[in-house]
């Protein structure tokens, strides 16, 4: 069956509220074909329908938040999405840390982040993202340098100083000089600096 153009939402119903702002922005303000199950009774065939919408529209939302990211369904969802090659946009309600089985699925996905935006910066981030068909099905290539992806540190929510002993430990990495890379701190770091596909100039 072709996709459609149009966005699936995966949302947590505790947030609701949030989440249909979000939905007439797109819809109402964009004109854009939206989806989410806020029609969905307990008699329906819930989880026919749901996989049914996520295959049908091209795009897939992911609405995070501490509410999503420890929902089995949502989580189930998104990784369905992740199979069938949707354009995932992970849409932040508010900073935080997810759980790593949701951050190594959505790590190279493009981010809006609510918190940080006015309403107008908001109904552009949106525009731009589904309008003008910036977003990839495929990550992001692991060959990008590390000055790349560590100053695109924004998408992972990562503090600055954090970003600086990232990049300081893979360049020690690089040159053998694995002492401070053992430090519990420096491991930690450099785990995640894996999670996230970074690597340092002098990869291949």
């Amino acid at each position: 069956v072709p996709m459609e153009q149009g966005a699936f939402v995966s949302y947590s119903h505790a947030d609701t509220e949030a989440v249909r702002e979000l939905v007439a922005i797109i819809s109402r303000e964009l004109n854009f074909p939206v989806w989410y199950d806020n029609n969905l009774h307990g008699g329906d065939h819930y989880f026919s329908i749901i996989a049914e919408r996520i295959l049908k529209y091209e795009y897939f939302i992911f609405v995070v938040s501490p509410h999503s990211v420890c929902s089995e369904f949502c989580t189930m969802e998104l990784e369905f999405a992740k199979s069938e090659k949707r354009k995932i946009l992970a849409v932040w309600l508010e900073d935080f840390m997810p759980p790593p089985r949701i951050r190594m699925v959505i790590s190279h996905t493009h981010y809006i982040r609510i918190f940080a935006l006015s309403p107008a910066g908001l109904r552009e981030e949106l525009r731009q993202s589904l309008l003008t068909d910036q977003l990839s099905s495929d990550v992001i290539p692991t060959q990008q340098t590390v000055s790349d992806r560590i100053l695109e540190g924004y998408k992972y929510f990562l503090r600055a100083e954090e970003k600086k002993k990232i990049q300081y430990l893979l360049q020690l990495e690089s040159q053998g000089k694995y002492g401070a890379c053992y430090e519990p701190d420096a491991a930690v770091l450099l785990g995640l600096a894996y999670e996230l596909g970074i690597h340092t100039e002098k990869d291949p």
